[in-house]
């Protein structure tokens, strides 16, 4: 498990081309991707609220992590960090006694490494900051079948242990106080189980360049 505070590392040997794997958002799903993820993938409101209204009770927050360390080449790309350090925070989300979502949250901006609000966040879900005022604003959506092969499954293998498989997911670059912050959030196996009624995509903001 990782400890807050402490670096988190990235094997550089499978960083390179995980930037390849993620597909920009724009227009109907594949069919590969199962339809009881399209709502998810392309929700626009808190995570968080939304499995409240699926589970019919509050999903709770494991914090796995929460320190700096060195980004995955493609996540330093994405933010523009020029040399690839930044700060990194790893939660699950569980309901109804199963790991539901996985999610990664990385940023570099000196603004947002000083932030008090991202310091002292601990086990509340960033949706309390990012949706503070009902709107949270985005530049860019993806969506991407993670496996092993991908450094972010790591993740996956935290939170359904060694025999974890590929998993469905998405990366938001969301705007806080108007910097760039990554959310990749995947989509565990479990998820299917307990999926209810379609999530509400509201309470969201894109912004196109």
């Amino acid at each position: 498990m990782l400890l807050r505070g402490k670096p988190l590392h990235a094997d550089s040997r499978t960083m390179l081309n995980a930037g390849l794997r993620w597909h920009a958002l724009a227009g109907p799903l594949p069919a590969a991707v199962p339809a009881y993820l399209h709502p998810w993938v392309g929700l626009e409101s808190s995570m968080m609220v939304a499995l409240h209204r699926m589970l019919g009770a509050s999903p709770s927050l494991q914090l796995l992590g929460d320190g700096p360390g060195r980004l995955y080449d493609d996540e330093a790309a994405l933010l523009g960090s020029c040399d690839g350090y930044g700060q990194a925070r790893e939660v699950v989300i569980a309901g109804a006694g199963q790991s539901l979502i996985a999610a990664r949250t990385v940023y570099s901006a000196p603004g947002l490494l000083r932030h008090p609000g991202l310091a002292t966040l601990g086990e509340r879900p960033l949706g309390d900051l990012l949706f503070a005022t009902g709107v949270a604003e985005w530049t860019r959506r993806d969506y991407a079948f993670i496996d092993a092969d991908m450094p972010v499954h790591a993740l996956v293998r935290q939170a359904c242990g060694p025999a974890a498989t590929a998993c469905w997911g998405r990366r938001t670059v969301f705007l806080l106080d108007r910097q760039p912050l990554l959310v990749t959030e995947i989509f565990l196996p479990a998820l299917r189980q307990v999926a209810g009624p379609a999530p509400h995509a509201s309470s969201a903001q894109g912004i196109r360049a």
